[in-house]
């Protein structure tokens, strides 16, 4: 639950930003919901997992991990913010087939725009 999160595995602080990137998720499908598992926090749609992408709260980041394509992604990125990104961006897990992001506060108020497209990509990649 909640509480295990902030307590054990991450901050309070760190869970803003799981509720920041809820909230932008929700922004284009209201109906979404968190679900807080043992390793990851995901989405929830009408009752069923439906993890387009998961969260992974740590100390002081957060690990967006989206179900994209990188090459798709990165063209997604460059596309907006252009060549220069700051986005942290983490090797892409293969056995997941997800691409990682790694965020601060300061990333992810700086870069909504971005992340809500990312989001909503993978959201549409998933269905």
């Amino acid at each position: 639950d909640r509480n295990y999160w902030e307590v054990q595995r991450s901050t309070k602080e760190t869970m803003k930003l799981v509720d920041q990137i809820t909230q932008l998720a929700q922004s284009f499908d209201p109906t979404l919901q968190i679900s807080y598992n043992k390793y990851y926090i995901g989405f929830w749609l009408n009752g069923s997992a439906y993890n387009f992408a998961v969260m992974r709260p740590r100390r002081s980041v957060m690990i967006l991990e989206l179900k994209i394509p990188q090459e798709e992604m990165q063209n997604i990125i460059n596309e907006v913010l252009g060549e220069d990104s700051e986005l942290d961006i983490m090797e892409y897990d293969r056995r997941w087939g997800r691409s990682r992001i790694r965020l601060t506060a300061a990333d992810l108020n700086k870069n909504q725009e971005i992340l809500t497209r990312l989001l909503e990509e993978a959201y549409e990649l998933r269905k």
